[in-house]
């Protein structure tokens, strides 16, 4: 009986021991790299200039909520950073990867249009492996223009640490 116990006993830990990951490192020299979860730019608008005195910034946001703007002129010079709760991070994504978007004109308005006095609005979205561009002088879609007011609303109403000046 005590043989017994003791061949189980060496048994479960040999089983315990040779299941953990560590353990079939060791043993077998291989280490399996855990899941890497790639942080990558969702989106990003930047706003140009003007002839009067339109803020000129960046706005960058990362798929793990990391949200950067860029302040250039006639506003917060310098760089900013905040962290996007996950709700946020998921109404600009529904915004953003609408079929409108995707399959819509990438300027707006055909450029012959285009009004030299307004800043032009270039536009990045990133959904995995497909990416849409997009220039904005003015009147874009409905589905933009929701898209921009969420941009600016976070701009506007999120505490924002500075960086750099």
């Amino acid at each position: 009986a005590m043989k017994l116990r003791f061949f189980l006993s060496f048994f479960i830990l040999s089983i315990l021991l040779f299941s953990s990951f560590e353990a079939k490192a060791l043993l077998f020299d291989t280490i399996i790299p855990p899941p890497v979860f790639k942080i990558d730019t969702m989106m990003r608008i930047s706003y140009g200039s003007c002839y009067g005195n339109c803020p000129q910034y960046d706005l960058i946001i990362f798929n793990d909520g990391t949200a950067v703007w860029n302040g250039y002129k006639n506003i917060s010079v310098g760089q900013h950073v905040t962290r996007l709760n996950r709700l946020q991070t998921l109404d600009l994504e529904k915004l953003a990867y609408n079929e409108v978007i995707w399959n819509g004109p990438e300027i707006f308005p055909s450029p012959k249009a285009f009004i030299t006095d307004f800043p032009n609005r270039k536009l990045f979205i990133k959904n995995k492996d497909k990416v849409k561009n997009i220039l904005v002088n003015h009147s874009p879609s409905t589905e933009i223009k929701r898209l921009e007011d969420k941009l600016r609303s976070i701009k506007d109403d999120v505490e924002w640490y500075s960086i750099s000046n």
